[in-house]
Parts: C-alpha cells; sequence; structure tokens
C-alpha cells in the first residue's frame, strides 16, 4: 500500500510564522513525537507516549482508525502489522490474512499484543533502541488522550493522522463518517482547540475545516505526491489533493496549502529548500518535515536538525545549538 510509509524521523518545526507574516524565529523549533516516540517503545501505544513526556516534547503523534463497531483506535496500518502484532496466543500475524481495523470490533482489537517487534524483521531491524514492553495493546483515543492529560503537561499538544488511501477507499471507512467520527471525538474530549489534524489525503482536510474551524489543518506530502501534482493528467494530478489542481496555484504547494485553507505543510524533508520553508512562511504556514532517513542519518540531521522517533537525541542537537529545549515532566 503506497503510503505504508516508512516513517522514521521525528517531527519537528522549522521555525515558527509569527503574527508578522515573513519575520520567522528561527531558533524556535518544537518537538514531535513521532508515534509516541517508537525509537525508544511500542509505537502509537501508552508506553511510547509516557517515554515521549518523560523525554520532554510538545506534541503527542498518532495516526488513527476507526473499528466496526465505530471506534475512533490509535494505530498507524490499515490492518494488523505482521511485524509487530502477536494474537492472544503469542502467535505473529500472518501477513497473507491480516484483518483491517475496520473490520474489528475494540474488543477484537484489543486481544492483540503490540509490544515488541517481530525478531529478523526489516520493520524491527530499522528500530534497535525500541524497548518490548508485552502485554500493550492498541488504544482508542479516548484511551490515549486521557492517559496523555494525566501524565503530560498542561500545555501539550496533539498532532493526529487521519489514516486513508484514495487508491484503496475499501481499506478504511467512507472519507466522511471516518473524518466526522475523528472531529466528533476530538470534539468530545476537548481536544479540537490543540490538536493539529492532518492528512495525505487532502479531501480529508477539506472536510475537517467544514465540520470545525478550529482544528489546524496539516497538509502532508512526500516526493512521489508532489511529483504527481505536477503530471499533466487532472485525475492522476488530483488524486491526492482532492480532486484540486497544483497547476492552478502556480504551481505552489505552498500556496495552494495556504489557499485551501491549511496551517500547516507537513512536508517531506527531502522536498523542502531553504526558499521553499521561506515561501511556506510567507504565506503563514507553519512548516513540518518528515523523514523516511535512518535514525542514524546525521547528514540529514544536520540539514533540517530533523531527527525521528528518538526524541532524545533531537533535544540534544537543540540544546548544542541554543535553541528552546520543551521541559520535560
Amino acid at each position: 500500500m503506497k503510503k505504508n510509509i516508512f516513517l522514521v524521523f521525528l517531527m519537528l518545526i522549522m521555525g515558527s510564522a509569527m503574527a508578522d507574516v515573513g519575520k520567522i524565529n528561527k531558533n524556535f523549533i518544537e518537538i514531535y513525537g513521532h508515534r509516541g516516540a517508537r525509537g525508544l517503545a511500542p509505537e502509537n501505544s501508552l508506553p511510547a507516549y509516557k517515554t515521549g513526556i518523560a523525554i520532554g516534547i510538545d506534541f503527542v503523534d498518532m495516526d488513527v482508525h476507526m473499528t466496526k463497531d465505530k471506534v475512533v483506535v490509535v494505530t498507524h496500518d490499515f490492518n494488523l502489522n505482521p511485524d509487530l502484532t502477536r494474537d492472544k496466543n503469542g502467535s505473529w500475524v500472518d501477513p497473507k490474512n491480516s484483518p483491517l481495523i475496520k473490520d474489528l470490533t475494540l474488543s477484537e482489537l484489543q486481544t492483540y499484543d503490540i509490544g515488541r517487534l517481530k525478531p529478523g524483521s526489516d520493520y524491527g531491524k530499522n528500530l534497535p533502541y525500541q524497548h518490548p514492553v508485552d502485554d500493550t495493546h492498541i488504544s482508542s483515543l479516548a484511551q490515549v488522550a486521557a492517559y496523555v492529560n494525566k501524565i503530560g503537561p498542561k500545555n501539550i499538544k496533539y498532532q493526529v493522522e487521519i489514516k486513508t488511501d484514495p487508491t484503496h477507499r475499501e481499506w478504511s471507512f467512507p472519507v466522511k463518517e471516518l473524518t466526522s467520527g475523528v472531529v466528533n471525538e476530538l470534539k468530545k474530549l476537548k481536544l479540537d482547540d490543540r490538536t493539529e489534524l492532518q492528512a495525505f489525503d487532502w479531501g480529508v482536510l477539506e472536510i475537517v475545516q467544514k465540520l470545525d474551524p478550529k482544528i489546524a489543518t496539516a497538509y502532508l506530502t512526500d516526493h512521489e505526491i508532489s511529483a504527481d501534482m505536477h503530471s499533466s493528467d487532472p485525475k492522476k494530478a488530483g488524486l491526492w489533493s482532492g480532486g484540486k489542481l497544483l497547476k492552478d496555484y502556480d504551481n505552489s504547494i505552498p500556496k495552494m496549502i495556504a489557499k485551501l485553507g491549511g496551517k500547516i505543510w507537513g512536508a517531506e524533508s527531502v522536498e523542502l529548500t531553504a526558499d521553499l520553508i521561506k515561501e511556506a512562511h510567507s504565506y503563514g504556514l507553519k512548516v513540518v518535515p518528515w523523514s523516511g532517513a535512518k535514525i542514524d542519518d546525521t547528514e540529514e540531521l544536520s540539514r533540517l536538525i530533523d531527527i525521528g522517533d528518538r526524541p532524545d537525541v533531537v533535544r540534544g542537537l537543540i540544546a548544542a545549538r541554543g535553541m528552546r529545549v520543551p521541559v520535560a515532566k
């Protein structure tokens, strides 16, 4: 599946757009705990959020889906990931017969253990510092929020990604139903005013903005999607952008996001240049890079001060540059 991208890097802001647009505080960086802190603890789990908060982060990041009984749950993949999921008997989920999240109820889903990585898997090899925590289960968004609000600082914020794929609509609930379910849950939990809601599927974000303008929307891209947006085939160019065409916005992704009502550009780091970041800031956008590079890719870290899944390391890099470091609880 195209969007099951191997995100290894913690996301962080490349400067913040201030009230005076164009005047950027380059010494201000916010740390996002990617899927909690999955380089150190099982991803999108309560132990991962505990780890990230203990280290000191500004945002807890998570991916969400909806179960068969319409509960919003925190997990990345459309189906149970066979590289980190065991059934109640301790057997690893069969990659050829892994159920979709939308086909399981919450109680069925929580019979599975996501507390350790499958030995020998490529997925596991890329997360060598992750500490296993057996008897860890996929949680509902409400459960995660209650836990984070209990142990985290009062000002901690949320980054939530709604997972859909326009090339495989059958993998999730219809876009409007899923998006409405997530937005309603955020409002119910009183998180809508401190959440950035993001998606690669920009049609999702258009719905979010209509349902609750208080929620800041983050428009995700990767280098493949961005390249496709320049296609002369309108079907291909508008596949991930809700049918909107880049050519109608002077072929500028930052301009397009701003005109569509977005507040944040979640760009793959390889797409970014100093000029593009400056352009995004000129439109009042916050830039939150992510990367598919390896955790120890110091060249990439130095280029963007961008490190993933290791908030402990990124804090050191930020402190060494004399920048503001979040206060650990």
